[in-house]
């Protein structure tokens, strides 16, 4: 085809208005989609964190628990000789430190939720970002006040 057509093509009001509309509605879906993406990957998150920090809660409840039981039976078992309290000390212990375990691979379970998600919000963000850049070169800024926009962002 040529460079005529195209350019009495897009120079028909008509047809021009409509794919204005339709791209500015295009570009502006997707920027929503993108930003209630991010919303819930943020979410996403926040919940996590708060999981782990119940999870940590109650583990550090049940750690109490046992120094307490702990405490009571430490001067009955090895000042006076309590063998039973001896092997209950050493069961208590054990527990105590499977809970101290736990705590350790919570704080690693959710590190490795978190940087998951985290990626996730790295590429929607930059998705986002492009989108953005894209409607406002389609809103006839150009692509010069784009790149000075960016440059300006780069330097930042």
């Amino acid at each position: 085809m040529s460079p005529a057509y195209y350019q009495s093509y897009f120079s028909n009001p008509i047809i021009s208005e409509v794919k204005d509309e339709s791209l500015d509605e295009f570009v502006s879906q997707r920027s929503k989609i993108l930003k209630s993406k991010l919303d819930v990957l943020i979410q996403e998150i926040l919940i996590r964190l708060g999981i782990k920090s119940n999870n940590l809660q109650k583990l550090e409840t049940d750690l109490s628990k046992v120094h307490s039981e702990m405490s009571g039976l430490s001067s009955r078992a090895y000042f006076h000789g309590d063998t039973t309290g001896k092997e209950e000390f050493q069961q208590l212990r054990q527990t105590e430190l499977e809970l101290e375990k736990e705590k350790r691979e919570q704080d690693v379970s959710c590190w490795n939720d978190v940087v998951k998600v985290m990626h996730e919000v790295l590429n929607t963000w930059e998705a986002h970002q492009q989108s953005a850049a894209r409607a406002r070169l389609l809103n006839h800024q150009g692509i010069d006040s784009l790149l000075e926009e960016l440059e300006a962002a780069s330097n930042d």
